[in-house]
């Protein structure tokens, strides 16, 4: 995650641009943080309307609450949502309109020499560690880009203008979030790798004595389903051969949602395996293998930690003979490319030997 101080851009947003904003004041250094809530309608998350607030679209009809708002001109530089989207507004090096009449260590008109991030959340409801984890390597991100927002430079929407605003809310765990941003500032890093491989080419016992490695607590999410007696055998066969202290987490199909409750700084997560994970989602319904694959795309670039990815190469043997077999080889395929271009290290494996395909 990157965030490039001349464009203001972070790499890994979606880019969704507001005309509300302005150039900051001239020689205006950027050195305040400032983290918020936003909900729409109040309460409740997800669908576009924050995206259409933002940039002026926002149907006052569509819901009672909008026409209380009508004609409201504000923005964010960021959005975080529930499950760990990242939407950027605004470039950091302009001057968004988040903040409003506020003051910070007798300065007044933070927008001029802040940087606001909305949480998609309320104040009295908890917010999810998929927001809290993004929220510290965007944090830290920032930091390296703008030097002059030290981590005693981040506060909330209610610090700067107490009489009107009372976000983050209760609901926001201080200690949490600046514990993992601690991590991050002190060269913690996230290291995600893809090993690939064929049947019984030894791919899971090299994922599992990577997990091994360093210490860390150990998430095994298992993508299989017992749908026969053989698959059965294989779970079981699996479930054996992981040290009991290993967390173990079955999930067939909401990939994404389970690596962004369970990865964390100080965690290695083991999945395995991906291929038959696209299996389920292929025969499950094609508009949620759309959504699946691209929530896990998006969010691998910034999970926490150690995530360890394992899956199939099935590419290399004869062209299968019916279009569904056919189907599965090249979506298999397209994934395991697609989430190579995320892994800090590819490793594939033949005969239990690993050859390192990129990274060290």
């Amino acid at each position: 995650m990157h965030v490039d101080a001349q464009s203001g851009l972070l790499d890994v947003a979606r880019q969704h641009p507001s005309p509300n904003c302005d150039a900051r004041p001239e020689d205006e250094a950027i050195d305040l943080l400032v983290i918020h809530n936003i909900s729409l309608p109040p309460d409740e998350y997800g669908g576009p309307w924050i995206d259409q607030l933002f940039s002026n679209q926002l149907d006052p009809t569509a819901h009672p609450y909008f026409k209380e708002i009508e004609g409201l001109r504000v923005s964010s530089h960021l959005l975080i949502r529930r499950d760990g989207e990242l939407v950027q507004y605004v470039p950091f090096n302009r001057r968004a309109w988040h903040a409003g009449l506020s003051c910070f260590e007798g300065r007044e008109a933070c927008n001029n020499f802040s940087i606001g991030i909305e949480l998609e959340g309320s104040d009295e409801v908890p917010y999810t560690e998929a927001q809290y984890a993004q929220l510290a390597m965007v944090t830290a991100a920032i930091i390296e880009a703008y030097p002059g927002i030290a981590p005693q430079r981040i506060t909330g929407h209610s610090d700067i203008a107490p009489e009107r605003k009372s976000d983050p809310g209760p609901a926001f765990d201080w200690q949490h979030y600046r514990a993992q941003l601690a991590i991050y500032l002190d060269g913690g890093a996230s290291m995600v790798e893809l090993i690939l491989g064929g049947a019984r080419s030894g791919k899971s016992a090299l994922a599992e004595q990577r997990a091994s490695e360093g210490g860390r607590q150990v998430i095994y999410i298992a993508t299989a389903e017992a749908g026969d007696e053989e698959m059965a055998e294989r779970i079981a066969h699996h479930r054996e051969r992981r040290p009991e202290a290993w967390l173990s987490i079955e999930e067939p199909l909401a990939l994404a949602a389970v690596l962004a409750e369970n990865a964390a700084a100080d965690r290695t997560v083991i999945v395995d395996c991906l291929t038959l994970w696209l299996s389920n989602l292929m025969a499950a319904d094609e508009a949620r293998l759309n959504d699946e694959r691209e929530q896990l795309l998006r969010l691998l670039p910034s999970l926490p930690g150690r995530v360890v990815l394992v899956s199939n190469e099935v590419g290399l043997g004869i062209v299968p003979d019916n279009p569904l077999a056919r189907r599965f080889r090249d979506e298999a395929g397209w994934l395991n490319q697609r989430v190579a271009e995320h892994a800090a290290r590819v490793t594939f494996v033949a005969a239990g030997l690993p050859m390192i395909l990129k990274g060290e």
